[in-house]
């Protein structure tokens, strides 16, 4: 098979670009340049912005069809316009990365399925991608547009740390390690699912060959259900430390910060529950099989060989230290709904 990908150097895609190679596809990879050491030698690259000029994407892609394109990168209802120009015609099957955010908030009865409503107006990234949705779906249905809509949950790679403070990344080990508290929103005790990026992409890639899966939306996530606090314990449990936790509510990050609340209000302070069912239903060898812990340990075998991307955040770090400081500053009589747990 003959595949595109629009992006592909970012933690999900990243193991899917691998796992097309070995099963012998013939995969172009569009790319900005900007993280080429992600891409491996057998993939054939292309370096571009597919937001450029349009006469330069055209010129980029000119004299090839597709069997199928993935576009990892559309966020906007323009990107959708501008695939829908570029590719419709010269693939077989396109397939819009959307994500599991899209469900309506605050969530229905669980488990989640893809019928769930959808319309998170907390988040607007969340927002946009169910906007892209919809117009895709509009296109599939007045002209025919052969797309596919794919909704990964909350997805981590070796070389990434799963955490709720979005952009933290392994500032939340080294907060561990070096015995400062973790901001944890809510209690702690609300239901999460991270997956690790090779077992999205065995759920992900056999979508490619498969005719029936057009005009169909699958999510992908892993089985695993732990809470907030189950994660932050294995962190620490794994890179050997012991969490120290600081609770505040999201709407109290959120007055902090509102970016980082909108993460949280839009997503991850709402539990998910999701029902996998019609993935396996598509493709039946698709089975998570990477549990958390074991997801840990490759990172941190990761970051042991990779000293020099132990990178830290200053300005998130010093928001962290901010909030923590405020709710430490606050009497139970006056805030009855924020409280420090100082050990795991």
């Amino acid at each position: 098979m003959k595949v595109l990908f629009i992006g592909g150097t970012g933690t999900l895609s990243t193991a899917c670009v691998h796992r097309c190679l070995d099963l012998g596809m013939e995969l172009f990879v569009l790319v900005r340049g900007t993280r080429d050491q992600r891409i491996p030698p057998k993939a054939r690259v292309i370096h571009g912005d597919i937001r450029g000029a349009p006469t330069h994407v055209r010129s980029l892609l000119a004299g090839h069809t597709w069997d199928c394109v993935v576009d990892w990168v559309a966020f906007e209802e323009e990107d959708v316009l501008r695939d829908v120009e570029f590719f419709e015609g010269r693939t077989k099957k396109f397939i819009f990365i959307s994500s599991a955010a899209v469900y309506r908030k605050p969530l229905p009865t669980p488990p989640v399925t893809e019928s769930t409503p959808t319309g998170n107006k907390f988040w607007d990234y969340a927002d946009k991608k169910a906007r892209c949705e919809q117009l895709f779906h509009d296109f599939y249905q007045s002209r025919g547009f052969p797309v596919v809509i794919v909704r990964p949950g909350a997805g981590y790679a070796e070389f990434t740390l799963p955490t709720g403070i979005a952009g933290m990344g392994f500032g939340i080990a080294d907060r561990i390690l070096s015995g400062r508290p973790i901001l944890v929103h809510g209690d702690g005790t609300g239901l999460w699912t991270f997956t690790f990026n090779e077992d999205f992409a065995r759920g992900f890639v056999p979508l490619i060959s498969l005719d029936s899966v057009v005009g169909e939306t699958f999510h992908i996530t892993s089985d695993e259900i732990l809470s907030w606090i189950q994660i932050y314990d294995l962190i620490g449990s794994v890179f050997g430390g012991e969490g120290k936790y600081v609770f505040a509510s999201s709407h109290l990050i959120n007055k902090f910060d509102a970016e980082l609340g909108a993460t949280l209000l839009g997503d991850k302070s709402h539990s998910y529950i999701f029902d996998n069912s019609k993935i396996k239903r598509y493709v039946p060898d698709f089975s998570p099989r990477v549990s958390l812990r074991d997801g840990l340990c490759h990172s941190h075998d990761w970051y042991r060989h990779h000293k020099s991307e132990k990178r830290l955040d200053s300005g998130k770090d010093r928001l962290l230290d901010t909030i923590i400081a405020y709710v430490g500053s606050l009497r139970p009589v006056d805030s009855p709904r924020y409280f420090q747990r100082t050990s795991v």
